[in-house]
């Protein structure tokens, strides 16, 4: 016991010096700046992981379906219940697709891309919905990642508008979306329309 004593103690004093060392020959800010360094490594790091797949195309469907169903949203336990079912392309269309911003095997956002939404107007179309960020990735603008990605396929294939139907103020205006009109969805609960011209 006495040795074992012993032994922390010689530990215990040995890193208060070091710490002491650091401190007096290591100035603040630049401990600091390592410590930045190594944070924006991180990132940067995190950043080349990310990719943008499509969950029709995947190889791995069962995998990002059940990511898709860990979503703390309604409207995510929804589409996850659609994929269960085979419902999706019978409601949304046949060509509806799901971009995914995957983070290895994390989800981090997801978004359809549909020829309908929860609003039943055939004549307009395509419409991005489903957009959802998971919580812990947040803040750092991925869903708009992924709607610009979602634009950009859109643009290349000569589509020049695309719809969201929602009920933020504020939130897809980031993303080049206008404010079109009041339209009744499926359950017959007014929504907002935006438009983007592409």
């Amino acid at each position: 016991k006495h040795r074992t004593k012993r032994c922390f103690l010689f530990v215990f004093q040995y890193l208060h010096e070091f710490v002491s060392w650091l401190s007096k020959n290591i100035p603040f800010l630049l401990i600091y700046e390592l410590f930045y360094d190594i944070l924006e490594i991180e990132d940067k790091l995190k950043g080349q992981r990310m990719q943008i797949i499509k969950y029709y195309q995947s190889h791995n469907q069962e995998h990002w379906k059940n990511e898709i169903g860990k979503g703390d949203w309604s409207a995510a336990k929804l589409l996850y219940s659609w994929l269960n079912t085979d419902k999706l392309k019978q409601i949304c269309g046949k060509s509806t697709e799901i971009f995914l911003l995957t983070d290895g095997d994390n989800l981090v956002s997801f978004a359809t891309l549909a020829e309908q939404d929860e609003i039943d107007a055939p004549e307009i179309s395509p419409w991005i919905g489903f957009a959802y960020t998971f919580p812990k990735y947040r803040g750092n603008n991925n869903i708009g990642k992924l709607i610009n990605h979602i634009c950009d396929t859109l643009k290349s294939a000569k589509v020049e508008k695309v719809y969201i139907s929602t009920d933020h103020i504020g939130l897809y205006e980031k993303y080049g979306f206008v404010f079109w009109k009041i339209m009744n969805n499926r359950e017959d609960t007014p929504t907002r329309v935006y438009i983007k011209n592409l």
